[in-house]
């Protein structure tokens, strides 16, 4: 039995109107985008030129030198405004040993004849310079000249809003030994440097 006709018991039943190739599920049809774009790009064009115009209303508004048809001004009040300072920004000079007053204060002094005294004394300082960066601190070397060997010492200064702060610093008390009763003591700044 070698005929081309199919066995009827291995067919498949088909249902009338339905083939048997498979079907797939159409796509939707693709929206159309180029209008969207079209409104993007004009809706951005327009928020730069809106921009750009405030910008530029606000740029003129604040401009003082050119009267606008808005603001009428007369030429006194111009002159009033061209004459007011502007603010001007604090300038600090750095602090330098010429500026620093040091007068030795002696508070106490034990002589024993020919050998010389024995000199107790603090050192009381004036600054004379201009302003300082508040907040500043330096160190101040100096010098105690009339001893039988000059003392050199290192004080500290600080400045703030009202001026110096470094006096509590060097009060403290100091010997020193001169060669006669009548050695006069004194002291200089040697050397200045900001921490």
């Amino acid at each position: 039995m070698s005929t081309n006709t199919p066995n009827p018991a291995y067919q498949i039943p088909v249902t009338p109107g339905f083939s048997q190739e498979p079907t797939y599920p159409q796509q939707p049809p693709k929206k159309n985008r180029t209008l969207l774009i079209v409104l993007a790009a004009v809706g951005g064009v327009l928020a730069l030129c809106v921009g750009g115009t405030v910008i530029a209303g606000l740029s003129g508004a604040l401009d003082t030198d050119t009267p606008s048809a808005a603001t009428p001004t007369t030429r006194g009040a111009q002159t009033a405004a061209a004459a007011a300072p502007e603010p001007t920004k604090a300038t600090y000079t750095p602090l330098a040993g010429k500026d620093i007053a040091l007068t030795v204060k002696t508070m106490s002094k034990e002589c024993f004849g020919s050998a010389g005294c024995l000199v107790t004394f603090n050192i009381d300082i004036a600054y004379k310079g201009g302003p300082v960066e508040p907040g500043s601190v330096w160190d101040v070397t100096y010098e105690v000249r009339g001893g039988e060997e000059p003392l050199i010492d290192t004080m500290e200064m600080t400045f703030d809003d009202t001026g110096i702060h470094g006096r509590a610093l060097v009060e403290r008390e100091q010997l020193i030994q001169t060669p006669k009763s009548t050695s006069k003591l004194t002291a200089v700044v040697t050397a200045v440097a900001e921490h």
